[in-house]
């Protein structure tokens, strides 16, 4: 039988402030949703999951929203092994800042790996709110070549399907020791992340809503 064994991973949040960030970790780590909560300075959650005889603790940092002119500061990003670069679909001005919080991983953290995540998929339903299209993130994600879903906090949509591919990710860089020479280019995209997949939805919850 073989031992489990056991490793960490620090994972950290970016993004445009009001894009869902909290809420999407809240609803990972304690499977809750609360679109009024909002982070102040930065959070720190811990999740430790077992797979493939291998338990790692995420380590996952949020950051409150920042003001304007102000930036993370390097500790943020520093030793983190994965970023989880939030946008909402329903504000294009946080789709365009998606090359900002690119820049700043790989400039602060170089091997650090990138996932692009658009949030409040929900509110899709109205074909009227959403203002970033599904094949607009395909090519920009196809430019940058680096994983992305789709997802929403409020109808736990692709939140757990996120933190798997994440963790997977990982354990192969693990059982290939090759961690300290992976760059993103080492992980092909993979379209069929379930852009919209209804099997994960809450279908009993009806109302519209964010995050």
């Amino acid at each position: 039988m073989k031992h489990n064994q056991q490793s960490d991973m620090k994972i950290i949040l970016l993004g445009n402030s009001l894009v869902g960030k909290t809420c999407l970790v809240d609803r990972f780590v304690n499977e809750t949703f609360d679109e009024q909560k909002q982070t102040l300075g930065v959070a720190y959650e811990t999740k430790t999951i077992t797979s493939k005889d291998q338990t790692l603790t995420l380590k996952i940092w949020d950051a409150a929203r920042l003001g304007r002119g102000e930036v993370l500061p390097r500790m943020y990003y520093r030793k983190a092994k994965a970023a989880i670069i939030c946008y909402d679909i329903c504000d294009r001005t946080s789709f365009s800042k998606l090359q900002y919080w690119v820049d700043e991983v790989k400039e602060n953290e170089p091997d650090c790996l990138i996932y692009l995540a658009g949030t409040k998929v929900d509110l899709a339903k109205n074909p009227e709110k959403r203002e970033v299209f599904n094949n607009e993130i395909v090519k920009y994600a196809d430019s940058i070549e680096v994983k992305y879903i789709e997802t929403s906090a409020k109808l736990n949509l692709n939140i757990q399907k996120l933190f798997f591919i994440i963790f997977e990710d990982f354990l192969e860089s693990i059982t290939n020791s090759n961690l300290e020479n992976i760059t993103n280019k080492s992980f092909k995209l993979n379209y069929d992340l379930d852009i919209l997949n209804l099997d994960e939805t809450n279908k009993n919850n009806s109302n519209d809503g964010c995050c």
